[in-house]
């Protein structure tokens, strides 16, 4: 994992340049988040990358996260100015599978432009139509929990959250609370 005190766009468009494949996050402090989002609570920002071409977003404001649709990162990012960026890779093969579930609801790969915007971004829940998918495979002795480790081996960006709990035989809350657990510990994620 490599660490970088930069300008999101900067790094963003470098990242680009040499076709990264990976995952580039920093920590938002709560008064930047405050001007990103209007809530006034410390957060994070991931984005993945897939040939250079940005895929999929989150953002965690406070405890809960959301998708990012890809047209409003360059806002975000110039609202966020100068954080600790940190990159890691990934394979290209996980990266295309997040960029096939990912851009199945977004209009295309994004490369973002050094200009201003001011617009707030669309945080979307996690909600039981949502279809996550793993961004880091974790082996299942990882995972003490029997529930956790049936929701982990169903996850496969293609089921929802709500048949991935028909499946398990657990409610849909409990299977929420899972996806939601693994998503905090950067094991998956998902898109509406």
């Amino acid at each position: 994992m490599t660490s970088l005190q930069l300008d999101g766009v900067i790094i963003v468009n470098r990242l680009h340049a040499i076709d990264f494949n990976g995952l580039l996050e920093a920590e938002i402090p709560a008064a930047r988040m405050y001007t990103i989002a209007g809530v006034n609570a410390a957060g994070k920002i991931q984005i993945t990358f897939n040939r250079g071409q940005i895929v999929a977003c989150q953002l965690w404001v406070g405890p809960n996260q959301g998708s990012i649709a890809l047209n409003r990162i360059e806002s975000i990012l110039n609202l966020a100015g100068v954080l600790e960026w940190q990159t890691s890779t990934m394979s290209p093969q996980n990266t295309d599978q997040i960029s096939r579930v990912y851009l199945s609801s977004q209009t295309a790969p994004l490369a973002i432009s050094p200009q201003t915007s001011s617009a707030i971004p669309a945080v979307m829940p996690l909600t039981s139509s949502a279809i996550p998918y793993r961004i880091r495979e974790t082996p299942l002795n990882q995972f003490q929990d029997a529930s956790t480790r049936k929701v982990y081996q169903l996850i496969d960006g293609q089921r929802t959250v709500e048949r991935i709990a028909q499946l398990c035989r657990l409610s849909t809350e409990t299977t929420m609370y899972i996806i939601q657990k693994l998503r905090a510990q950067g094991i998956l994620s998902f898109s509406q």
